[in-house]
């Protein structure tokens, strides 16, 4: 009797040892509860964070201190300080008047600048440009091949669609003949002339040419 009982005590505390053992593999540990905010809180954060940079590429933050100008025809654009002035004004040249067939080209002619006589002008002729090209191409801007003046510090393209001139203008550019904002030349330090000089040159990496090609005489 002795042996049996022995047998069956044994029997059940092995069960028992075996159920408490299966039932605690199924607990998660809970001595650090705290480790379990800071990872959902930072997978929080970075899903945030990703959803940003998504809707930041898509809608890009335009720059508040410039403003943009375009042509008429939208063949030329370019960011402009957000101070400065665009006066456009538009006509037409015709030419080929004694002939059977005169041809007329409308002419836009923009002048941006600020009050401090710093300026760019762009001239758009619309049409194909007539050959010969007069002058020749020496020069390239915004990846169009161009003649480049340098006593007018300007820029003649001739593409497929209208003609682009584009000319600048800046205290200590000695662009006399070319300023349209300066009845006169004062001198100006050659430090202060540089740094209007990279103004210009700033706005002008933003000079686009949109729907042209360039174009050249056969």
């Amino acid at each position: 009797m002795e042996t049996s009982l022995d047998t069956n005590k044994n029997l059940n505390m092995d069960d028992n040892t075996e159920n408490t053992q299966s039932v605690s593999d199924y607990f998660i540990p809970t001595r650090h509860p705290k480790v379990w905010i800071i990872i959902v809180i930072g997978l929080i954060l970075v899903s945030l964070l990703v959803l940003f940079l998504i809707n930041s590429s898509q809608n890009p933050v335009s720059n508040p201190s410039t403003k943009s100008y375009s042509d008429s025809l939208h063949y030329v654009s370019l960011n402009i300080p957000q101070d400065w002035d665009i006066d456009q004004e538009q006509g037409s040249n015709t030419t080929g008047l004694n002939t059977d067939h005169p041809v007329s080209q409308k002419i836009e002619i923009s002048q941006l600048s600020n009050s401090s006589q710093e300026g760019i002008t762009i001239q758009v002729q619309d049409g194909t440009p007539a050959c010969p090209l007069a002058p020749h191409m020496n020069s390239m801007l915004v990846g169009f091949p161009a003649s480049y003046d340098p006593n007018f510090g300007t820029w003649t393209i001739p593409t497929t669609k209208a003609t682009v001139i584009v000319s600048v203008a800046y205290p200590g550019s000695n662009f006399a003949r070319a300023n349209p904002f300066a009845t006169q030349v004062t001198p100006v330090p050659p430090a202060i002339a540089e740094k209007n000089r990279n103004e210009i040159i700033g706005i002008l990496k933003t000079l686009k040419l949109n729907n042209l090609t360039p174009y050249s005489c056969k």
